[in-house]
């Protein structure tokens, strides 16, 4: 098996691991001892790929969002549809950030990572977005707003019942951001769903 496959399926282990004792423990409870015994591993593994237990929430967000970017590249992108896109992609990860939610680690996790994911999100090809402008400072600033947003509503929705299926996070935001981009003032000929 090549190593960088073994590689992930050892940072995998911890990752379900830590989502396993998060269930029952806080995060700042959990201790490399309990790790190292949930996931079967020795300690010295642990210390190669992390060294610290934020370092495996780093790595599970980081894979979560090199998916995320692949699955923005094979979607048809369309402006009023883009919070249901995330919806639709967060969906199946629902668990997993309800988790994070009621332990307060998803929006410091989300600050941490802000940067890559701007990055991510401006190096996907839109039709809405202005070529030239595609990495100046007034688009990473609405994007931060924008990204924000999304963690904190999810934050705020997933921490306590979840909701029944994604249509109900996604058919109201949809309608509230629709009639938003519809009061939006056109610039440069295009209108920005920011």
């Amino acid at each position: 098996m090549p190593r960088d496959i073994i590689i992930n399926q050892s940072k995998q282990t911890f990752i379900d691991a830590l989502l396993r004792l998060l269930k029952h423990e806080t995060f700042d409870q959990v201790t490399v001892q309990q790790l190292v015994l949930e996931s079967g591993y020795s300690r010295r593994t642990y210390y190669r790929y992390f060294g610290q237990k934020e370092a495996i929430l780093d790595a599970m967000f980081l894979a979560n969002l090199a998916n995320y970017h692949q699955y923005l590249l094979a979607a048809p992108l369309i402006s009023e549809k883009i919070s249901e896109l995330l919806i639709t992609f967060l969906w199946p990860k629902r668990q997993t950030l309800q988790l994070l939610a009621r332990q307060d680690l998803l929006i410091p996790l989300t600050a941490r990572h802000m940067d890559k994911i701007v990055t991510t999100i401006q190096s996907v090809a839109v039709p809405w977005r202005n070529n030239q402008g595609v990495n100046s400072k007034s688009d990473k600033l609405a994007l931060i707003y924008s990204i924000g947003g999304f963690c904190t509503l999810i934050d705020i929705l997933f921490k306590d019942t979840l909701p029944n299926s994604p249509q109900e996070i996604s058919e109201p935001l949809q309608s509230a951001l629709i009639k938003l981009i519809k009061t939006t003032k056109k610039r440069d000929g295009v209108t920005h769903p920011f």
